[in-house]
């Protein structure tokens, strides 16, 4: 629920025009709205609470929230991963590129290393610049001698 500062509410000019982006009404009014819907006065008075530490960053339950957020995230690091390669269009599970990466590995040859066909941090030779990010999936690695490794680097060349 993110602010915006627009018209000034004639019943709340201290807040200076926060207004919420989703409807564009003022903050507090939106706040006094929810209050009257709250049944005791209990709940009112917990939800006023709520409300008014939301108006400002660094509230009350800002903190709170973010950890309640890391903590998710830290909790469901691998749905997170599947959902990413959903997205990106890549299917599969986040297991089964790491069994097929694991098996390149394996069954690397003798005086051969696994190479990133396009390097995790690529470097431009001429400008020295960081210019493209590969991926540590299955068709992004190559086997190469051990001196042909070595000459390429981290080096990317278009």
């Amino acid at each position: 629920m993110g602010r915006f500062f627009g018209k000034i509410c004639e019943k709340h000019p201290d807040l200076n025009g926060a207004r919420l982006e989703s409807s564009g009404k003022c903050v507090r009014c939106h706040g006094d709205r929810v209050l009257a819907l709250k049944k005791t006065p209990k709940q009112r008075k917990r939800a006023r609470e709520y409300l008014r530490a939301k108006e400002r960053k660094g509230g009350k339950y800002y903190e709170a929230k973010k950890a309640r957020n890391k903590r998710w995230y830290k909790k469901n690091k691998s749905w997170r991963r599947e959902a990413n390669l959903r997205r990106k269009g890549l299917g599969g599970t986040w297991p089964q590129f790491m069994e097929a990466v694991k098996a390149i590995y394996e069954a690397t040859p003798d005086g051969f290393h696994v190479d990133h066909v396009i390097p995790l941090k690529g470097i431009d030779r001429a400008t020295g610049e960081h210019v493209v990010c590969g991926l540590h999936v299955p068709w992004n690695l190559q086997y190469l001698s051990g001196e042909e490794n070595d000459r390429k680097g981290a080096w990317f060349e278009s």
